[in-house]
Parts: C-alpha cells; structure tokens; sequence
C-alpha cells in the first residue's frame, strides 16, 4: 500500500479509510453468501437481506459507527420481520 504523508489528509482517506472498509465489505459479502449458501436460504431472503448485513458488518470492521449504528437498527427491523414470518402465528 502507497504511504501518505502525514498530513495528506485525501492520500490518507483514500487509500486507508476507504480502501479498508471496502475491503471489508467485499469479504464480508463473500462470509454471507456462504454462510446463506450452506443455510439453504431461498433466493428472495438472501438477496432482501444482502444489503443491510453486509454493509453492517463491513462498516462494524471498518469503523464508520454513525452509518453502523443506523444499520444496526435496520437489520434488527428485518430479524423482527423474519422471525414473525418464520414462527409468527399462522
């Protein structure tokens, strides 16, 4: 990786603010995509649940806490949703 002077601030968001938390995010997405594999969830719930969880658990490694705090309640939203749809009454 390039090193940034110390105060290159645009060298420094760039390639180390940036570069990590995109980097999470794309291991992350690979970590779900298995994991939902090996689950044999249906087409529908692994992609409507995609997004939040893997950009919740990619900005949780790679530290933006203001869009994970945001996230984290989303997802607890869809969890919500999904469990009364699995064990709601029918």
């Amino acid at each position: 990786m390039a090193a940034c002077e110390l105060l290159d601030f645009r060298c420094i968001l760039v390639n180390e603010i940036v570069g990590n938390v995109v980097l999470a995010v794309v291991l992350i997405a690979i970590l779900y995509f298995v994991v939902t594999n090996r689950l044999k969830f249906g087409f529908d719930t692994t992609i409507a649940f995609a997004v939040p969880i893997i950009l919740l658990a990619g900005l949780a490694v790679g530290g933006f806490s203001v869009i994970f705090a945001f996230l984290t309640f989303v997802t607890a939203i869809m969890i919500a949703w999904l469990f009364d749809r699995i064990i709601g009454n029918k």
